[in-house]
């Protein structure tokens, strides 16, 4: 019976370790975000689907002046995430905005502090490559 368990778990050992990407050219599990201003911003992922009536914000994060701020808890590559959905971003003026987390996409113009609002697609791949998907404000 011993032999069994040891025979089964090694055999579902190759699918446990084939399931994932190495992280490499095609394949980069984290987004770089460099603050090179002098504000203190904050940074929010827009969550549920871009063509959605309904904002959801989620994944805030503060940077301080010239910081930077490296995403590491994707278990995937933004590669492929960008070409499935585009991403989006907003950035933040940490002492003026008034974004609330969730609200309807059209009223957006509404909310104060938004210094810069930016849509990864397909498109900005070879541009995110180029830079080591590093994001840098302003």
């Amino acid at each position: 019976m011993k032999s069994y368990k040891i025979f089964f778990i090694f055999l579902l050992l190759p699918l446990f370790s084939s399931t994932c990407k190495k992280e490499g050219e095609n394949c980069h599990r984290s987004l770089i975000f460099e603050n090179n201003s002098d504000l203190k911003i904050d940074i929010v992922t827009r969550g549920g689907f871009i063509d959605s009536d309904t904002c959801f914000f989620w994944h805030k994060f503060s940077l301080k002046e010239n910081e930077s701020y490296r995403t590491t808890d994707r278990r995937y590559c933004w590669e492929d995430n960008i070409e499935y959905s585009d991403q989006e971003f907003f950035i933040l003026d940490y002492e003026n905005s008034n974004l609330q987390i969730e609200l309807h996409c059209d009223s957006l113009s509404d909310y104060t502090g938004i210094l810069k609002h930016i849509i990864l697609t397909k498109d900005d791949l070879d541009d995110l490559r180029s830079t080591g998907f590093t994001i840098n404000y302003p």
